[in-house]
């Protein structure tokens, strides 16, 4: 049954998914999409960081297995934005296999290009309706 196999993998993916790094200047984005993380992934960690540096000093102090990490990261932000993230995870073998996926407002073919060449794995247009988010989440863990 195909069905059941689909499914039988989106509940692997999201048991393996232990720990979810949301990271978003904006204090609603952040909210919104950490309510729909908990809605639909249930019993996750969620760490949140307001910018691309906190992440980085989050990650070299976390012990976690990184084959349980997930990272959604906003494109513009102080400090380092998300571009310079993701390029960084990529350079760096520890890092180089955790998912990426970025959300942002712009619709600009050329930054989501740019974002995709760096290595992320998908990208999100931030929704007008905070109930999108909800679908953003499942699209992760699929």
């Amino acid at each position: 049954m195909q069905g059941s196999s689909h499914l039988e993998n989106l509940y692997n993916k999201r048991t393996q998914m232990r720990k979810f790094y949301i990271v978003d200047d904006d204090d609603d984005d952040r909210m919104f999409l950490k309510e729909a993380v908990h809605a639909v992934l249930g019993n996750v960690e969620i760490v949140e960081q307001t910018d691309g540096q906190d992440l980085l000093k989050a990650l070299e102090i976390d012990d976690f297995d990184k084959k349980h990490i997930v990272i959604c990261t906003d494109m513009n932000m102080p400090k380092i934005d998300g571009f310079d993230v993701i390029e960084f995870l990529q350079s760096q073998s520890e890092y180089r296999n955790i998912p990426v996926f970025m959300i942002s407002t712009t619709t600009c073919k050329e930054l989501i290009e740019k974002a995709y060449k760096l290595g992320v794995r998908k990208y999100f247009v931030k929704p007008y309706k905070i109930c999108e988010y909800s679908s953003i989440v499942q699209e992760i863990a699929s």
